[in-house]
């Protein structure tokens, strides 16, 4: 859905904008990258797509939504499956030929790999990290790469006899 709006011109004149939430999420996504989480807000967002605040609100719930969009964005060229079909190759594999080490028996190198891809997601955006972690915290089944990755290291940990969860003594 659309929402017709009138933009301010420089000369003071009235012309039609159609607001569209790719047009929302591209300028949040904007602003993250260049001023990070804290200079995010709903009001500084509508001021730089030049519509009021609550013409965003026909695009998104709340800032809250918007997280997990983001959150989707940034981690969006991670490898999405790739523990899942990895771990299961690789262990299925390793009861033919072992290595010895049941963590790399266990699929732990693709665990490592989909963490590094997450990590490498994550840097490249300005508080990345945050807006993920916000994102996990309200809606956890909205971002495909962290659950293979939780289980797959839950997986790996558990074939070394240490759930990932379990503390040191």
């Amino acid at each position: 859905m659309e929402l017709l709006l009138l933009r301010r011109t420089s000369s003071n004149q009235e012309e039609p904008m159609a607001l569209t939430r790719g047009q929302i999420e591209d300028a949040a996504m904007e602003i993250l990258r260049n001023y990070g989480l804290a200079d995010l807000s709903m009001r500084r967002l509508a001021r730089d797509l030049g519509v009021q605040p609550g013409a965003l609100y026909w695009h998104v719930k709340n800032k809250q939504e918007l997280l997990v969009v983001l959150a989707g964005r940034i981690l969006a060229g991670v490898g999405e499956g790739a523990v899942e079909g990895a771990t299961a190759g690789e262990s299925a594999g390793a009861e033919a030929e072992s290595h010895g080490d049941p963590v790399e028996d266990a699929g732990w190198g693709a665990v490592r790999r989909l963490a590094g891809e997450i990590r490498a997601a994550l840097l490249e955006v300005r508080d990345g990290a945050d807006v993920v972690s916000l994102a996990q915290a309200m809606a956890p089944d909205t971002l495909p790469a962290v659950g293979p990755c939780a289980r797959g290291w839950n997986r790996a940990g558990s074939a070394r006899g240490t759930p990932v969860g379990a503390r040191a003594r």
